[in-house]
């Protein structure tokens, strides 16, 4: 665990190291070289040897992975409070906030080998996309009921999350460039349903996506596979016009 944070400092040294060694061993050709670093290439060797046996080691704490099982939100969190009754309208008022939790975030960016800035971005955006499709009113002033949002599969929630996270993330491009790499490196080491949404960036189109999801929360409670048949629904009616 102590070594796993130092992963890619270790890696950038065993690939320097490994490169330095071929090199140098051909100064040994020079006696004036041999005088003064008489050992320096068994050291070398030994010194790339040492570090491979640290990454070994590193590799096996799979600290991202332990991360990841404590809890889902444990770089960032969207709060919102739960109605008094159960309410199926639009009309409690939720009051959502958003979290970061700026201790996790640096350590991850240190094992993913990204930019605290860009991991910080992209974990921003995400919540506050939970917030977009939560609370976010349509043109006609209406919102997801909090309710409704509660008893929504936890899959499309994250899955649209991702899916707005992603498309922002393109947006801003230049103006937040590490953004995108940290989305991409963190993706693989998410459970399962934060993944949900690939399908979707390959498949549809922005506008096909905003109308299933408008749709599904006039609604009410929805799920992954109601909200894939809407998606459906909506590319057949694009193609048609």
């Amino acid at each position: 665990l102590a070594l796993a944070p130092l992963t890619r400092l270790l890696e950038e040294a065993h690939v320097g190291l490994s490169s330095l060694i071929s090199p140098v061993a051909r100064l040994y050709d020079r006696e004036d070289f041999v005088e003064a670093f008489a050992d320096v290439g068994p050291t070398l060797e030994e010194a790339r040897d040492s570090i491979a046996e640290m990454l070994k080691e590193a590799s096996r704490a799979n600290v991202l992975g332990q991360i990841f099982a404590i809890r889902d939100d444990v770089l960032g969190v969207y709060r919102f409070d739960p109605p008094r009754q159960p309410s199926w309208d639009d009309s409690d008022d939720a009051n959502a906030r958003v979290e970061l939790f700026w201790g996790v975030i640096g350590l991850v960016s240190r094992l993913l080998g990204v930019s605290v800035e860009g991991l910080t971005v992209k974990v921003l955006a995400h919540e506050l996309a939970h917030a977009y499709t939560h609370v976010g009113a349509d043109a006609d002033g209406r919102r997801w009921g909090t309710t409704a949002f509660q008893r929504t599969d936890r899959a499309l929630l994250e899955g649209l999350a991702q899916y707005y996270t992603c498309r922002v993330l393109e947006r801003l491009g230049k103006q937040a460039p590490g953004a995108m790499d940290a989305y991409e490196k963190l993706l693989p080491h998410q459970p399962a349903i934060y993944r949900t949404h690939l399908g979707w960036l390959e498949s549809h189109s922005p506008e096909e996506v905003r109308d299933a999801m408008l749709t599904i929360r006039c609604r009410g409670a929805g799920s992954v596979a109601e909200f894939e048949h809407l998606l459906g629904e909506a590319r057949s009616r694009r193609r048609s016009r």
